[in-house]
């Protein structure tokens, strides 16, 4: 299963009565372009749409996000290529597409009212709204913002893009993780060869240290 399909209205550059519909292909997708024209207002509303109502989502509505503030921001996301098992967990959000085959669809629309953003949110063929949080749980996403700091973002800590990628893909096991990235350590530190490149390091660091205290 792959989002195959998004539409934006009213959402940033992006005016109600000019909606923007992209067709995304299974795999790696680039969105390539020059700056201020958008790239980053359509990775946003799929971040906004796939996490909604998680609460480490890092998409937040804000009054500038309307384009017009006095109408909603809609944004309909459509994946396709479903297995039997994924077809049976969407039952009700499915949609049929041209041939005939089953897609899911979610229509997102988010409304400004006394400066709160209000949110309704439909799926499927009727337009169901039961309780579409039960399956957007079953959407799992990672949303990597752009990488300003190497050295800061890529450290232990729960800011680690590493480690949510982890937490994320694998949330039942992290444990083995660790094992594993644990025991790589200390090979590491006891590699025993013509050089040891990690305790030579060490060695110079800190005597480097040393020297500037």
């Amino acid at each position: 299963m792959w989002i195959s399909m998004i539409t934006l209205k009213n959402f940033r550059k992006v005016p109600s009565d000019q909606p923007l519909s992209i067709e995304f292909k299974e795999g790696l997708n680039l969105i390539i372009g020059e700056n201020n024209i958008g790239k980053t207002t359509i990775t946003d509303a799929i971040s906004l749409c796939l996490s909604y109502g998680n609460p480490e989502k890092v998409i937040w509505l804000k009054e500038d996000d309307f384009h017009d503030k006095s109408k909603p921001i809609e944004i309909i996301i459509e994946f396709s290529d479903l297995s039997l098992s994924q077809e049976a967990t969407f039952l009700e959000a499915l949609v049929l597409n041209e041939n005939n085959q089953h897609k899911l669809r979610f229509e997102f629309s988010f409304e400004m009212k006394d400066d709160r953003v209000y949110p309704n949110i439909k799926c499927g063929e009727l337009g169901l709204t039961s309780n579409p949080y039960d399956l957007l749980k079953f959407l799992k996403s990672i949303y990597l913002q752009a990488l300003r700091d190497v050295n800061l973002e890529f450290q232990p800590g729960y800011k680690s893009r590493l480690g949510k990628i982890v937490k994320k893909r694998f949330p039942e096991d992290t444990k083995s993780f660790e094992d594993i990235f644990n025991a790589a350590n200390q090979k590491a530190l006891e590699y025993q060869g013509n050089k040891n490149p990690v305790k030579e390091l060490e060695g110079e660091t800190n005597t480097n240290i040393g020297e500037l205290t």
